[in-house]
Parts: C-alpha cells; structure tokens; sequence
C-alpha cells in the first residue's frame, strides 16, 4: 500500500511556520523554485564523460547502502560501460575520522556518503569539492535536502536521503489508539504497565545521545542549535532533562551500561512496549516478524509539540579525486527517481525526492511535520561527543542545571573563543575555574 508523495504529505501550514519552527523545516516540493519539467525531473546520459576505462571508489555503510551503491553502481554501468564503481565500507559515522586522521587500509575515495551535519568540518579540513550542477540538487530534491548540501551558501554534494525518527510501538504490547499522546502520560502509563507486566517494560530509546534527547528539551519551541540561542540553559531544556529522569523509571535497568547494539536488540526480542527509531530501523523489525506500527513522537501535556532532529545523508566529492566529472554524475545519477525508489526499497530510507512512500512511511512523514535540520557547524562532532556525557551524567543523578550550564559553556566556548562562562557558574567560585578550564580545552581540541 502507497501513501501519498512524501512532500505532499509532510507539507507544514503556514500557521505552523508562522514564528515557530525555524527555516530548516521538511517542506513540500512546492517550496522549490518553479520552473521543474518531466525532463528535469529524470535522468538524462551524459555524453561529455571520459571515455577511458576507469574505477570510481565509493564509501558506504553496510546494512542497506552497501547492496544500493551496488545495485545502483551496476545500472550505472550499463550506461557508461567504461565507468565502473567499487564499494568500500567505511560507515558514515566513521568517514570523517579517517578523512582527517590516519586512512588506514582504506582506500582513497572518489565519493564518499556522510551526514549533513558534517559538512562544515568537512569543508573546513578541504575534503569536498562544490559541485558544479547545484541547479539541478535546487530543482530536483526536497528544499531541506537541497538546503543541508550547502555551506557558507556553496553546495558541496548530492542529498541521497532525508530521515527523522518517530515513535515505534509493538501491537501485541499497545494498540495504536492506547498510546500516550503526551510524555507525561507515557511515564505514567509506563509504571502501570511494568506493574501488570512484570516480563516486558514499556519504553526503551538510546537516552545518551543528544540525537535522541534533544526531542525531550523541545518544550515550547525551544530548538537546539540554532544560530546564536543553543537552547540548552532555559526552562524547556531544564524540564526535558527532568523528563529523561522520569523516563529512566520505565526503562529497562542498566542501559547507562548498554552496548548501541542493545537498545534495538532488546525492542526486536518483542517485549518492549514503545521505543524511538528512524525508517532505518524498518527492515530489522519486519525480519523480525513483529507486529508493529509507527507513530509521530508523544507531545507535552501543556499541549506543545515535540520536534525532533532531521537529518540529511549527503554523496560528497573527495577533493583528491582524479575523476570529479565523472564522481559527480554518478552522485547525480543517485538523486534520479528510481535510484531514490531503490534505496527506500533496500534501506527503508526516506527519499530526498518527491516520490510516493509505503504505507509504513507515514509515521515518520507526519513527524517530519515537526522537525528541524541539525546544524553543520564545524563543531558538531564536539556537541555530540560531549552531549553523550551530558546525558550519561543526568541519568545517573547529577545535578540537571549545572550539567546544563556547564554543557552550554563548553559549546559556546566552540563558537566563540573569547566566550566568558556565565555568571551562574562564575558564582560557584572553584567550580568556576573547572568550567572555564574545560571551556578553553573544548575550544582548543576544536581548533
């Protein structure tokens, strides 16, 4: 069963973008420039590429990516018998370390897939080259995705994805009209369903990345990471973080010592309730045979919405490539409308591209409804390293205000070097000196 086009249902009315979400918000393809035709839409061979046999290596991740790029790699070649493509894994989580470090046995890539939210280091450390048919990104995919490829107004690479994460609930533990609308209420509804089923727990999701609990902190509108207001100090993030508390009680124990794998293994054995995943997740769960639905996140009980983090896997053109023509058409050729089909198909992915989505889709299309773009600042991969602790740290009972501030310091001290510690930190007199030490190395190791 087909849902509606992805951009056509994840549309946002314009009461909604009204002072609320920020411009980063998944759009309809009506928010694209007009002037888009059937041609344009399509594929089109390029006849200027070299005629030269060559190989262009491409990084990937496994599970899904790895059998697309393939896939993909083979219908490329029917179209350029003399272009061949080579995948390698390096997962993309992964792909900026070794950019930037020691390769390895890794070999040089062409083209490489990364998250969004790494371009800016990845312009930063001049990894990437800006593509040359920025037009064609602009017309022919999603604003966001289009949006996420540029940096300092360049674009840099090709969008293959965009993904948010929703709420996913086994049937055989909650009906879809039994869910909690709120977060308040899933704690409550949590503790009297670990009562009665004292073989299952209700709730389960990787607590220890900001990826996830930013969603938490989204009270009111307060968005994380945007321009010069981190959101990070106020009442909404204050109470989020009270709610990541209270959440902890219907949780399963010990997941301050689960390995990542953890978290979707013990959803998968079938007697979780609820947890918070992306379409990544999708193939998993339908291989193992689970009942299951996928639902927007819960909202605030003082009737605010919660958004989450969207993000926006890109095709990127290494700078050292000896074939950027050539690298970028086959980035271009991953954006073409039964290359995007292919992937949702293999990966459960949504498309970058205006496309109808399975029925399964629709959770994760209405939350995109509330969602915002992660930031690609050159710091990012700090925010998340320390935004695991931040996390870690609350869960085992640290003080939520002070964790916060010293959290917001040290991201500040990233943005800004000459970034002086609050006052409410100064007041605490050693404790001072501690955050404005750790300010300064957090400004440093960003260098």
């Amino acid at each position: 069963m087909k849902s509606g086009k992805i951009a056509t249902a994840a549309i946002i009315a314009a009461s909604l973008l009204a002072g609320c979400a920020p411009q980063t918000q998944i759009e309809s393809s009506a928010s694209r420039q007009s002037g888009s035709s059937e041609k344009e839409s399509g594929y089109e061979v390029n006849s200027s590429l070299t005629s030269d046999e060559i190989t262009l290596m491409v990084w990937e991740s496994v599970n899904g990516p790895d059998e697309w790029i393939k896939k993909a790699g083979e219908e490329f070649n029917k179209l350029y018998p003399n272009i061949h493509i080579q995948f390698h894994n390096v997962e993309i989580d992964d792909c900026l370390t070794y950019l930037t470090g020691d390769m390895g046995d890794n070999p040089v890539p062409d083209l490489f897939g990364a998250p969004s939210d790494a371009l800016g280091k990845l312009v930063e450390n001049n990894l990437v080259l800006p593509i040359e048919n920025s037009s064609f990104v602009t017309m022919n995919t999603l604003y966001t995705a289009a949006t996420a490829m540029n940096y300092n107004d360049i674009m840099y690479g090709y969008p293959t994805s965009c993904e948010t994460y929703a709420l996913f609930y086994n049937k055989k533990l909650i009906s879809e009209d039994k869910l909690p609308k709120t977060w308040e209420a899933l704690v409550e509804w949590g503790k009297a369903f670990n009562e009665v089923y004292t073989d299952c727990t209700a709730f389960v999701y990787r607590f220890n990345t900001m990826y996830y609990s930013s969603m938490l902190m989204t009270r009111d509108n307060n968005f994380i990471m945007q321009k010069e207001n981190l959101g990070l100090t106020g009442e909404s993030a204050k109470y989020g973080m009270e709610l990541l508390v209270r959440l902890k009680e219907i949780m399963p124990e010990n997941m301050d010592e689960f390995e990542d794998s953890q978290y979707d293994a013990v959803f998968l054995g079938g007697n979780i309730a609820m947890t918070v995943n992306g379409p990544w997740f999708v193939p998993s769960v339908q291989a193992a045979e689970l009942d299951y639905g996928v639902a927007p996140l819960p909202g605030f009980e003082d009737g605010s919405n919660t958004y989450s983090f969207s993000g926006v896997r890109g095709m990127f053109i290494h700078a050292a490539t000896k074939h950027p023509k050539e690298a970028e058409e086959f980035a271009k050729f991953l954006v073409s409308e039964d290359m995007q089909k292919l992937r949702m198909e293999i990966t459960g992915a949504m498309p970058c591209v205006n496309i109808e989505v399975d029925a399964d889709m629709e959770g994760f299309v209405e939350q995109l409804q509330y969602s915002y773009m992660m930031p690609s600042d050159s710091y990012m991969d700090k925010f998340w390293e320390m935004g695991t602790e931040l996390c870690l740290n609350i869960y085992g009972g640290e003080d939520i205000t002070e964790q916060l501030t010293l959290f917001n310091d040290a991201i500040m001290a990233l943005k800004d070097p000459d970034y002086v510690p609050s006052t409410a930190c100064e007041e605490s007199g050693e404790n001072s000196a501690s955050v404005a030490e750790g300010a300064q190395q957090a400004s440093a190791a960003g260098e």
